[in-house]
């Protein structure tokens, strides 16, 4: 925008100067209007963007969510609640990434705002999974010769737009315990998934070659003359924590690949068979979620990437597995190293995973790299 104004003023200066030369060796009165015309132009249009500039307003449209490195469409909507519309406007727009903390901003240039509503449509892409904020942090108006610059009240431009970057998952083969994450003497089970627990029944089915003979309901087949098969249920009680701290201090890159693979650790967990409690850090808050559907996975990543703090409902204060995602530089929160009872596997990111120093709190670490996660992650023991 700078350097338009500056040909704006250069190409101002010019007519003037123009006109009087003209005035100069030929006294014509038509110059002389032109030239009262021309230096007048730029203020009578000032003097109206000083009115116009409290009633421009700015509206921001776009989708819930996008994926990485996609181009996401943002309609930008200025409505003018004056009586003449402005021409030569420039609307500021930030972009930021809460997770990663990248900020970027550009320009939306609007020709010509009318009095009802005028929409540009601009593009934001970034290659890292997060939340994005986009926000009109100024609108500028300009003269109708293009060089003197009016700002907007910021309290009546106010605007933003919201939108989720989901995270591109990859399909780890979890190792996993379930002895250490089941409560066996659960006194409720889920709806909603199956399990081991052959004492509770999860659902009924016909006989498939291979299933075992302990799992056939023989009084109800009995009944109906072909084999009938219970699936054993899952227990309701949640001894499994996954947990976050996304307070640690990482690159862009390491951001991005920890949300990764906490994303597709949890996916593959609950692809398992396993119910678990996700909970993350975020500024001085502690959030936990329970995860037993699919929705509720869904929804546990979208509240992870955004780092929105969710109150505490009957949050379980023990657990006998707890797996750790973090930075391999920082220590391990109190709020995690603190429950001693708890099977503790550390899976951190590093910037350099061969010279990590594992400490000696007997705890199972796997390191891994922001570059290489995906091969570094594919066969994880938890």
């Amino acid at each position: 925008m700078r350097r338009q104004r500056i040909k704006a003023f250069i190409s101002w200066v010019f007519v003037n100067v123009l006109l009087l030369l003209v005035l100069f060796f030929r006294d014509s009165k038509v110059a002389l209007c032109a030239l009262v015309f021309w230096i007048c132009f730029p203020i009578v249009s000032t003097i109206l963007n000083l009115f116009l500039k409290k009633k421009i307003r700015a509206h921001i449209e776009l989708n819930e969510s996008t994926g990485k490195g996609q181009e996401e469409e943002v309609r930008l909507t200025l409505t003018n609640q004056g009586w003449l519309s402005p021409l030569h406007i420039y609307v500021r727009v930030q972009v930021e990434n809460t997770l990663t903390k990248e900020c970027i901003s550009q320009e939306v240039v609007f020709p010509i705002v009318s009095k009802k509503s005028t929409a540009e449509i601009f593009f934001i892409r970034t290659d890292h999974c997060g939340y994005l904020k986009i926000t009109v942090t100024d609108i500028i108006l300009l003269d109708w010769i293009g060089f003197v610059a009016i700002r907007c009240h910021k309290n009546d431009i106010y605007a933003k737009g919201k939108t989720v970057v989901l995270p591109d998952t990859f399909a780890p083969q979890v190792i996993l315990d379930p002895a250490t994450c089941n409560d066996r003497e659960a006194q409720e089970w889920s709806p909603y998934r199956k399990g081991n627990d052959q004492t509770e029944t999860h659902a009924l089915r016909d006989y498939v070659p291979g299933d075992s003979l302990r799992q056939i309901h023989w009084k109800l087949s009995s009944k109906r003359g072909e084999l009938i098969v219970r699936e054993p249920s899952m227990p309701e009680t949640k001894t499994l924590l996954v947990f976050w701290n996304r307070k640690c201090q990482g690159s862009a890159e390491e951001m991005d690949a920890m949300a990764e693979s906490v994303a597709s650790i949890m996916q593959a967990l609950w692809e398992n068979g396993e119910a678990y409690t996700f909970g993350w850090a975020q500024d001085e808050e502690v959030s936990f979620v329970p995860v037993g559907t699919e929705e509720d996975l869904q929804q546990a990543i979208a509240l992870m990437l955004k780092g929105e703090f969710v109150a505490e409902e009957n949050v379980q204060n023990d657990y006998a597995k707890i797996i750790y995602f973090g930075m391999a530089e920082e220590e391990l929160p109190e709020m995690v190293a603190m429950r001693e009872e708890a099977v503790i596997t550390e899976v951190l990111c590093s910037h350099d995973k061969e010279n990590v120093k594992i400490s000696a709190d007997g705890n199972n670490t796997i390191i891994y790299n922001a570059k290489t996660y995906r091969e570094d992650l594919g066969r994880v023991e938890l």
